[in-house]
C-alpha cells in the first residue's frame, strides 16, 4: 500500500531525530558499536535512539573508572617512588655503618636498629604498591564485564521482542516487512557479540560467563534457522511442467 505524503514526513522526521541522537554519542566509543550503530539507521522508531542511549551511559560510567584508574596509578607511583628513596636511605646508612665499626659501639647498635626500621618500613611500602596493583587490577577487569554484560542484557531483553517479531512475520499480514527489517535491527546486539567474540575480547571473562553467552548465541542463531525455514516453507513453490 503506498504511503501518503504526511507519513512520509512522518518517517523522515524520526530518521532525523534518530540520526540527531546517533550523533550525540561520545565519539570514544569503540570503532565496532560505533559501525553498528551507523548501520542501523533504518531501525524502527525508537530503537536505536534507545540503544545509543544506553551505550552513552555505559561509556560514562567507563569514563568514571578510567578517572579512578588514574587516581590509582598516581598512588601506585607516589608509593614506589617513597620505596626507592627508603632504598637510598637504606644505602647511606649502611655506608656510614661501616665507616663507623670499630669506633662506636653503640652508634653501630643504634644504626643497626635504623636499618632494620628502614628495612620494615620498605616491605610495608612494598605490600601497598601490591595491594594498590590488585585493586587496578580487578577494577579494569570489573569495568570490563560491566560493558561486556550491559551488552548481552540488552541482546537478550531485545531477543523477546525477536520472538514475537518472527511470529507475526511468519503469519504474514502487511506488518510482514516491517517485522523483518525489526527482526534485523534487534539480531544488531547479537552481531555485536559475534564481533566481540571474533576479537577474542571474550576471553578475559570468568569461564562461567563465556559459557553463559556461547549458549546465548546458540539460542540466537538457532531461532534464525527456524524462522528462516518457516519462511522457505511459507513461500509459493515453482511447479514444473511435465
Amino acid at each position: 500500500m503506498p504511503k501518503t505524503g504526511m507519513e512520509t514526513s512522518s518517517v523522515s522526521s524520526i530518521q532525523h531525530d534518530e540520526a540527531s541522537a546517533i550523533a550525540s554519542v561520545p565519539l570514544a566509543l569503540p570503532q565496532t558499536l560505533q559501525r553498528f550503530i551507523n548501520t542501523t539507521s533504518s531501525a524502527p522508531p525508537g530503537f536505536v535512539a534507545g540503544y545509543a542511549f544506553g551505550l552513552s551511559q555505559a561509556h560514562q560510567q567507563a569514563l568514571a573508572s578510567v578517572k579512578q584508574l588514574g587516581a590509582l596509578e598516581a598512588s601506585t607511583r607516589r608509593c614506589e617512588d617513597d620505596v626507592d628513596r627508603l632504598g637510598g636511605r637504606q644505602r647511606s646508612t649502611e655506608v656510614l655503618l661501616a665507616c663507623t665499626a670499630g669506633r662506636h659501639g653503640g652508634a653501630i647498635s643504634a644504626l643497626e636498629q635504623r636499618v632494620r626500621e628502614q628495612e620494615a618500613e620498605r616491605r610495608e611500602q612494598e605490600g601497598r604498591v601490591r595491594v594498590l596493583e590488585s585493586r587496578l587490577a580487578d577494577l579494569q577487569s570489573r569495568g570490563f564485564v560491566a560493558t561486556i554484560c550491559r551488552l548481552a542484557t540488552a541482546s537478550v531483553s531485545q531477543g523477546y521482542q525477536a520472538a514475537s517479531v518472527v511470529a507475526a512475520f511468519v503469519q504474514g499480514g502487511s506488518a510482514s516487512a516491517e517485522g523483518l527489517k525489526r527482526l534485523v535491527a534487534i539480531g544488531g546486539g547479537f552481531v555485536a557479540l559475534e564481533a566481540a567474540c571474533a576479537m577474542g575480547l571474550l576471553k578475559r571473562l570468568p569461564a562461567a560467563m563465556r559459557v553463559w553467552i556461547r549458549v546465548l548465541r546458540c539460542c540466537f542463531w538457532a531461532c534464525v534457522v527456524l524462522s528462516a525455514r518457516s519462511v522457505l516453507q511459507r513461500l509459493p513453490r515453482r511447479k514444473t511442467v511435465g
